[in-house]
C-alpha cells in the first residue's frame, strides 16, 4: 500500500499510531510504502477510515489472495478506481515456480 499527504504531519501520525506494527518498506517526509498479510479480502472499510481521517491522503492499494484474484484500489476522498483480475494462485505459483 502506498500512502501520500501533502501534510507531513499525516504521514507522522499513521506511521505511529495507525500501522505502527506493519513493516514499511519506505517513508519520506509526504508518503510512506508498506506491505501487511492479512487472512482477509481488501478491508475496504479500513481505507475510507484512513480517509475520513487523513482526507488529504492519496492511496494505492495492491492486493493478491490465494485464489490468484488480484486487484488494485486507487483513490482519494473525492472518489477511487478499481480494477480486479485473475493472476496466478498460490498452488498455480507454487507448482510453476518451485
Amino acid at each position: 500500500m502506498t500512502l501520500t499527504s501533502p501534510v507531513e504531519s499525516d504521514i507522522t501520525q499513521i506511521a505511529h499510531t495507525t500501522i505502527p506494527y506493519i513493516d514499511i518498506r519506505q517513508r519520506g517526509k509526504k508518503g510512506i510504502r508498506f506491505e501487511y498479510l492479512t487472512a482477509l479480502k481488501p478491508n475496504h472499510e479500513w481505507r475510507m477510515m484512513l480517509l475520513d481521517k487523513y482526507p488529504l491522503c492519496w492511496i494505492k492499494h495492491n492486493w493478491v489472495l490465494e485464489d490468484g484474484t488480484s486487484g488494485i484500489w486507487i483513490g482519494n476522498k473525492q472518489g477511487h478506481s478499481t480494477i480486479e483480475w485473475k493472476d496466478v494462485s498460490l498452488e498455480e505459483e507454487h507448482e510453476f515456480f518451485n
